[in-house]
Order: C-alpha cells, then structure tokens, then sequence
C-alpha cells in the first residue's frame, strides 16, 4: 500500500515539474520574443533618426547650392557627393556612409526633369505615351487632359497616381517594371529590403510613366536633366533634336537657354518654342533615403523637397 501511495507521490510530483517547467519555458519564449519586438521597435527608431539627419545633409547642400550656381545638372559637384561614379539608370545618384551604428543611401533625381500631367498639352501627352507598346496614345493623351480639366474645383491632378483612374491605362505602361512603386528603379533580383547592397553591376529595371511625369513643378523642364523620351516630347523637338541636347550637355552643361542656339537645327522659331518651356535650373527635388540602423532594419523615407524660397519645403512626405 505504501509503494503505491509513493508511486502516485512521485507521478504527481513529476507532473507538476513538468507542468512548471512548460509554464518556465512559455515565460522565456514570451520574454524573448517581447525583447525581440522590444529591440526591432528600438532599431526602426534608430533608422528614421538615420535617415532625417541624411535628409537635413542633403538640404543644405540643396540650400548652399541654390545661391551659388545659375544652372543645375548632374556634373555639379555637390551632386557628385551622391555618387559613387557607377553610372544608374534615370540619374539616380547614391551615397553611402556607416559606422557601428548605422547605415544609409541616399538617392535624388530631378523633379524638373519630368512633364508636368497638370500643364501638358494633349501633343506633348501624345508623344509621351507613343513610347509605350501596346497604347492609343493620342486618345489616351486626351482622356488625360479630359480628366484634369473635369476635377473640381483646381482642375488638376493631386499626384501621379491618378492616371490609374484613366481608361486602358494598365500596369505595364503606369509602373513599367517598378510593380512594387518604390518610387527608384530597384535592380533585378534585389528586395527592397536589400537596398543598401544596390547597384551592384545589375541592370536597372524598365521605365514607367510614373517615372517620367509629375505634378509638383511649374510645368517647365530642365534640359540638363531630362530624359531623351521627356525632351524629344516636348514642343518644338524632335528626337534628333533631342539627342543633339543630351550630346551636348555631356561636354558642358546649358548654363542658360541661349546656349542651345548652338546646336545645328535649333533655328529662331524652334528656340521660341523651347524657350516656352525649358529651364537649365531645378527646384524641386525627389529624395529617397533607406537608413539601417545595426545592419537589420531599413527604413524609407521618400520626400518631394521645393527650395525655390530660401530654404526647402518638404511638398510631400512618405515614410514606412
């Protein structure tokens, strides 16, 4: 009788270290996991702070260069502290500094460079849109401009992304192969998540409509930034005209528009033209930062920055 009374002593006892012992490991892996979470929340902090203290960099150097330079293109020098000399697609420039602490990149490409959607013409549209297969672009250009004209009560369109509301315009031709619209032309086969290691020999990824056309500049366009498509869209141009431009500025920048009276084909009429809509000098800028901070956690912050007053004002602001 003893024996069984110990052996039912010892079932129960084993029981309930074992029942503590799984209450002991439930605790553990609770804590873990919360100083986990504990510790991913401290190192996305950490990051933002990464990335505002980058974008304030860049703002003085947008601000320094605004009073010292009549024109704006790639060669200054200021943008070439963004650069590592390997040459990107759609004149993104990249930097990159760490230490124990953190990381970041940070890429600026020229608002200026695009078409206004708010101040196009239905011919600018159409030439515009002519570059992509598959599109009826004159009819397409004129929905556009249909649309604009019929929002109340400005009349224009509040971001890029509306043009999704427009008829037959698809995916392929909005986005190109930026599907998941992180605003920069991610190589392929990098994750968003791996930005930091861009640009590594890969290929950039093909345009879309989104990366050439705005709606936060005055509607004139920098030719010492734009892309051959958005020049040889625009009024009075051609695309021999076009690659006369880009031919051009590659030995010295437009320091101002009279200086393309040099070109062979620029007569009085097609500068008349040109002068209605060109500009050698930018304000209004897309940055894009992703900070890491303890090599782990990358964080995005992209910002639309104006500094046409005396210092830059943020138009737009988007975080993850």
């Amino acid at each position: 009788m003893k024996c069984k009374n110990k052996g039912s002593v010892l079932i129960v006892t084993l029981f309930i270290v074992f029942l503590l012992s799984v209450i002991a490991l439930s605790l553990a892996y609770s804590t873990r996991l919360r100083m986990n979470l504990l510790k991913r929340r401290i190192e996305r902090v950490k990051s933002y702070y990464i990335a505002r203290g980058a974008l304030f960099l860049v703002f003085e150097e947008l601000e320094k260069d605004r009073s010292v330079s009549e024109s704006d293109s790639f060669n200054e020098d200021w943008f070439l502290k963004f650069s590592d000399g390997r040459k990107v697609r759609c004149l993104d420039f990249y930097s990159s500094a760490g230490d124990k602490r953190g990381s970041y990149k940070v890429f600026i490409s020229d608002e200026e460079s695009k078409i206004n959607i708010n101040t196009a013409s239905v011919d600018t549209l159409d030439k515009l849109l002519s570059n992509f297969k598959g599109v009826d672009s004159r009819r397409m250009a004129e929905e556009i401009v249909s649309y604009r004209n019929n929002k109340k009560p400005l009349d224009k369109f509040y971001t890029v992304h509306e043009l999704l509301a427009i008829k037959d315009m698809s995916n392929n031709v909005f986005f190109g192969e930026d599907r998941n619209d992180d605003v920069i032309l991610y190589p392929r086969g990098i994750d968003r998540d791996n930005i930091l290691s861009l640009y590594e020999g890969q290929s950039a990824l093909e345009l879309g409509l989104k990366d050439l056309v705005t709606v936060y500049t005055q509607g004139r366009v920098n030719i010492n930034t734009a892309s051959f498509l958005v020049l040889s869209s625009m009024p009075g141009m051609s695309p021999r005209l076009a690659k006369s431009l880009i031919d051009e500025r590659k030995n010295k920048p437009f320091e101002s528009l009279e200086d393309v009276k040099k070109i062979a084909g620029i007569s009085e009429n097609v500068y008349t033209d040109i002068s209605k809509w060109a500009v050698v000098k930018s304000d209004c800028f897309r940055i894009l930062i992703a900070a890491r901070a303890d090599n782990k956690i990358t964080r995005h912050i992209l910002v639309i920055a104006d500094r046409s007053r005396d210092y830059c004002k943020i138009r737009y602001w988007r975080q993850d």
